[in-house]
């Protein structure tokens, strides 16, 4: 459901942008364009990983996966509640803020990471307890959206930033 509202945000946003010739310049609405494009990559890959999360019985993987992947998903929190700190400081024209807080994402995105191989690491070790063998096709797939959440944040942090610079 969120995922739908994101894109009638998004619809809407690119609709105002091609209406705002007077207001903004065309350098503005590229790089407006641009960032909500990036952002949208990010309820997609939320949207994936429930999807997955809806069909594997994850109650019954092993706790030591469960945790892991929980670990990601708070980490994933973390990223995107600081990124939408970033497109607050981007928007009202905190160019320093919005840059720090968009290394900030790519420091958690960093962490993001480790934790992703070491969820990845968990799979092979418990890849043959683990049954029916798509299950651990699946659970990886889960990592890897819950993994693509993080890139996607840390993507849209970067375009932050090279704004944020040209602004300052």
């Amino acid at each position: 459901k969120r995922e739908k509202e994101a894109d009638i945000v998004r619809r809407r946003i690119v609709e105002f942008l091609e209406s705002a010739s007077t207001t903004l310049t065309p350098d503005e609405r590229e790089d407006l364009f641009h960032l909500v494009k990036r952002l949208d990559t990010i309820p997609d890959w939320i949207k994936e990983a429930v999807r997955i999360l809806t069909i594997i019985p994850y109650l019954e993987i092993p706790v030591e996966l469960r945790e892991g992947f929980e670990k990601l998903i708070r980490v994933d929190i973390e990223i995107a509640n600081t990124l939408c700190q970033a497109v607050k400081a981007l928007f009202n024209g905190d160019y320093k803020r919005a840059s720090s807080l968009a290394e900030k994402v790519e420091e958690l995105e960093e962490k993001a990471d480790s934790i992703d191989i070491n969820n990845r690491s968990l799979l092979v070790k418990y890849s043959n307890k683990i049954t029916p063998v798509g299950l651990v096709v699946l659970l990886d797939d889960f990592n890897h959206a819950l993994e693509e959440v993080a890139d996607s944040c840390e993507d849209t942090a970067d375009y932050i930033r090279a704004i944020a610079i040209r602004k300052m």
